[in-house]
């Protein structure tokens, strides 16, 4: 009598929430005695996930879930220095955008002697005050290898049975080794996407975006939508959470009171616009003179 009530108990606890029932089915170890046929770093990440969902008890939208907020804090310190570096070499860009177009105005001019020693001022520019612009990119940069070694863990655990990926998930998605049917995951993901580059293009540049760059990244977003929709859901799990993450971060780092607990300076919004230092409009500029002079030779000749 008790165990039919118990097994009426469970079957109806399950039924309300797929995941209730959920245990960890692996113990540590499952996937190196099935052996993988990814490469180690993609393996290495694949132990990670299997060591947070058998210690945890966690189903897996969950661990993946806490793995990925986890590695994005553990990041977080290089973003924070990343920005440090970023609000130096903005500040600094005016004063090299002035000394970049009077090279270039002097080079039109033809004074070889000037244009050598301003060569060696705009080369050494960054390098005497100490920045390089390469600091500026390394909290983005970080992120790219985890990503890409998440997703083919994940998409590689998707197809292995001991994983029992097929009950991990819930709601529409219980089973995280299959496509979403209801495009659900797949729009939201390529929304976060949209949503966090937007932001980050606002808050990180010191000058605005060309209409045309942000009509790009728009449609990116929406084609990304019909190139992903096949992938497991557990893909898109890892991608919405990341996209949380892309999208708090950059609120925190520009947030006024951390930014000065971090030491991080504020941002010159430059409305100096440097049109005649552009490469192409120089170029342009020295081909129409070069036509210009040939045209006029040729006159000359002609009259002779």
């Amino acid at each position: 009598m008790f165990h039919a009530s118990s097994a009426r108990g469970e079957e109806m606890l399950s039924q309300l929430d797929p995941t209730a029932m959920t245990e960890p089915m692996m113990k540590i170890g499952d996937l190196a005695n099935h052996g993988l046929t990814t490469t180690l770093p993609t393996q290495l990440v694949e132990y990670c996930l299997e060591y947070a969902h058998v210690t945890t008890g966690l189903p897996w939208w969950a661990t993946i879930m806490v793995v990925t907020v986890g590695i994005r804090t553990a990041l977080f310190p290089l973003a924070v220095y990343s920005q440090r570096e970023l609000v130096k070499t903005n500040n600094s860009k005016p004063e090299f955008d002035r000394l970049k177009q009077k090279l270039d105005k002097t080079q039109a001019r033809g004074d070889t002697i000037m244009s050598i020693q301003m060569s060696n001022q705009v080369a050494n520019f960054y390098k005497d005050r100490g920045i390089k612009p390469f600091r500026a990119m390394m909290g983005n940069l970080s992120i790219v290898p985890f990503m890409l070694l998440m997703f083919l863990a994940l998409r590689d655990l998707a197809t292995i049975p001991i994983t029992h990926m097929s009950t991990g998930g819930l709601y529409w998605f219980v089973d995280l080794s299959q496509a979403d049917p209801y495009f659900i995951l797949p729009t939201l993901s390529c929304l976060g996407m949209m949503g966090s580059m937007e932001l980050q293009s606002r808050l990180n540049s010191s000058m605005n975006s060309s209409p045309g760059m942000k009509l790009m990244m728009r449609s990116m977003g929406v084609l990304a939508i019909f190139f992903t929709y096949a992938l497991p859901t557990n893909v898109f799990v890892f991608w919405i959470t990341n996209n949380i993450c892309s999208i708090i971060q950059p609120l925190v780092l520009h947030n006024r009171t951390f930014r000065k607990w971090a030491n991080i300076g504020d941002t010159i919004k430059s409305t100096y616009v440097t049109k005649d230092a552009s490469p192409t409009k120089m170029l342009m500029d020295r081909l129409m003179k070069r036509k210009k002079e040939k045209f006029v030779v040729r006159h000359k000749q002609s009259k002779k």
